[in-house]
């Protein structure tokens, strides 16, 4: 057996030896030039994005050590390059590296890269390695939007000052394509002149209702800063009204969710309180400007199952009355949502929202945004006293509030559910009083998931009050209260400095400061010094605070 063995070894050697000069021969390039190509293919491609350029570098091709060996990089907005005609950039190197500016490509724009290792001597040039995607991230001085600045036909834009800008230009968005990738219509160019430039924002009119709109603002051919937006759904009003019309039959007369549209002027009806009874009541002005749609009223309440409210736009002043507002006594009720956003609500003598008439009430979503509470010096109630009602989210989100007597928020009932309440990006100045302990937020016992963050309070207690040393209570093991990226100033009990917080297990606190601020209790303007540190401080890289008071 031993003999057969050896000269089956003997003849697969001769076969393995025949191979090797077979692929060694100069007859068959292919075989050759297949092979190197695969090894001579640059490595893996990495890309570090900066402001106005991205660097694209790779392993280099193996063997080429001491070698002149060059590269083709190839950039296209087609991950497959299908499309030779689709090559927006063509570049080739002698390092495996190059850096790629906005004057080569455009800032903001997803791309991908292809590169391969030019022939060299007898050997062919190497396969493709295409990149993942990647993008400048481009100068921006442009400012987010500012949600109640965005209408149905029309938006205001805002940009940093202290640039010199010339143009902008405007692209909506016609569709998706099925990454994701917006399928962009025709840019328009919008002239800047200098006065445009120096007041800070630019409002664009005659925009198509429910599109998106992309915007660059340049410097001559530089990309000086980019927003995105989505106009609005055109509103359709049931009713329009007047400060001389019966507004309270209008409200009473409504369907469920009809939108009541309110023209600018001062509607005098303070002696006037709206029932909402078992319907949702749209208010909204036409002028989507607070300031100049004034209601002088005394307050709403919610009556009965299927009550709910949203209010748009609109200054609610409460000349003294108790509530902006209330419930029904007598049995609980399911109420619809209570929404209330870019309105102004000042003046109430106790509270903002009271909800302790009965046993149990139930209220999906309680959300005040982009509104201003101001003056409301009561001395029983906290501003939203959300007791004896099931909430399954409260929020305040880029909201104002000054001047505030006894406490900002209140739910120790005893709750059979775990509410989520969120502040977020909200501005505190002069509140709390009475001697209150918890003036922030007081939870009693409750399971409550609790989120404080962005957001700025400054100067407790209420000017010429008291506090006790609590800002907050949520006193129940399986609740969660998260505080982060906040800013505490002046907050007192006893003439002591302090921003200490309960030491619960369930408590996470991070990122906070204690960053000085000129504030006061008669301070309206909260605007943040361009070079403060709040300006940044936030989760998403912003000022902290109600977002309005960094235009």
């Amino acid at each position: 057996m031993k003999p057969k063995y050896k000269k089956y070894r003997q003849w697969m050697l001769i076969v393995a030896l025949a191979l090797f000069l077979w692929n060694c021969s100069d007859d068959d390039n292919n075989a050759e030039g297949d092979g190197l190509s695969r090894m001579f293919t640059p490595g893996k491609i990495d890309a570090e994005s900066r402001t106005t350029s991205v660097k694209l570098t790779w392993q280099p091709s193996l063997y080429t050590g001491g070698l002149d060996v060059t590269y083709t990089v190839q950039v296209s907005r087609d991950t497959l390059f299908a499309d030779a005609s689709g090559v927006e950039y063509e570049e080739v190197v002698d390092t495996a590296g190059i850096t790629l500016t906005d004057e080569n490509i455009a800032a903001r724009r997803k791309y991908f890269a292809r590169i391969k290792a030019n022939a060299l001597d007898n050997t062919a040039e190497s396969y493709w390695m295409t990149s993942g995607s990647f993008a400048i991230q481009g100068v921006q001085n442009m400012l987010p939007v500012y949600d109640p600045e965005r209408r149905a036909t029309s938006v205001t834009l805002r940009w940093k000052e202290g640039t010199e800008f010339n143009r902008m230009e405007m692209t909506p968005v016609i569709g998706a394509e099925e990454n994701g990738e917006a399928i962009l219509g025709d840019p328009v160019e919008i002239p800047l002149n200098a006065d445009d430039v120096a007041s800070g924002f630019k409002v664009l009119e005659n925009l198509e209702p429910r599109r998106s709109y992309q915007v660059e603002i340049y410097q001559n051919s530089s990309s000086m800063g980019y927003v995105a937006f989505t106009t609005r759904l055109q509103t359709v009003y049931a009713y329009t009204v007047s400060p001389g019309d019966d507004l309270k039959a209008v409200i009473d007369n409504a369907g469920d969710g009809e939108v009541i549209g309110l023209e600018p002027g001062v509607y005098e009806l303070s002696g006037t309180k709206f029932n909402i009874d078992g319907k949702t009541v749209v208010l909204m002005s036409t002028s989507g400007n607070p300031e100049n749609t004034i209601l002088r009223t005394n307050q709403f309440t919610l009556m009965n199952d299927n009550a709910g409210l949203s209010f748009s736009g609109i200054t609610f002043d409460l000349g003294g009355n108790l509530y902006f507002l209330d419930v029904a006594s007598g049995a609980g009720a399911t109420f619809k949502n209570v929404k209330v956003n870019n309105c102004i609500i000042e003046n109430a003598a106790t509270s903002a929202f009271r909800t302790d008439r009965a046993d149990l009430y139930r209220i999906d979503t309680i959300q005040f945004s982009n509104t201003r509470f101001r003056n409301m010096e009561g001395s029983n109630y906290w501003m939203l006293h959300i007791e004896k009602t099931e909430v399954k989210l409260l929020e305040l989100d880029n909201c104002t509030v000054n001047n505030i007597g006894r406490g900002i928020i209140r739910m120790t009932k005893s709750l059979d559910m775990a509410p989520k309440v969120v502040i977020n990006h909200c501005t505190f100045n002069n509140f709390g009083g009475n001697g209150t302990n918890n003036t922030l937020f007081d939870g009693g016992s409750n399971i409550i998931d609790l989120t404080i963050q962005n957001s700025i309070l400054a100067n407790m207690p209420y000017e010429g009050s008291t506090v006790g040393t609590s800002v907050l209570r949520v006193n129940n093991d399986a609740a969660k209260v998260n505080i982060s990226n906040n800013n505490f100033y002046n907050l007192t009990a006893d003439g002591e400095q302090f921003a200490t917080f309960p030491d619960y297990s369930y408590l996470t606190m991070q990122n906070n400061l204690e960053e000085t601020l000129d504030w006061n209790a008669s301070t309206e303007d909260f605007s943040l010094p361009q070079d403060s540190p709040l300006r940044t401080l936030s989760t998403e890289g912003r000022a902290l605070g109600d977002v309005r008071w960094t235009y």
